[in-house]
């Protein structure tokens, strides 16, 4: 069993990298996907309000 404190230090510093490390790869490619679709639509949203 994976160790859940460095699965969750993983996933803060990368998005994917606590659910890769704890065994659940798909899971953790769902994750990043968001977390880039997220940071894009951030940018677009900064760029349109000025």
């Amino acid at each position: 069993m994976a160790n859940a404190i460095l699965a969750a230090v993983l996933s803060f510093l990368i998005p994917r990298l606590g659910q890769d490390y704890a065994g659940d790869v798909k899971k953790g490619a769902i994750f990043f996907i968001i977390a880039v679709v997220l940071v894009i639509l951030s940018f677009f949203t900064a760029f349109l309000s000025k």
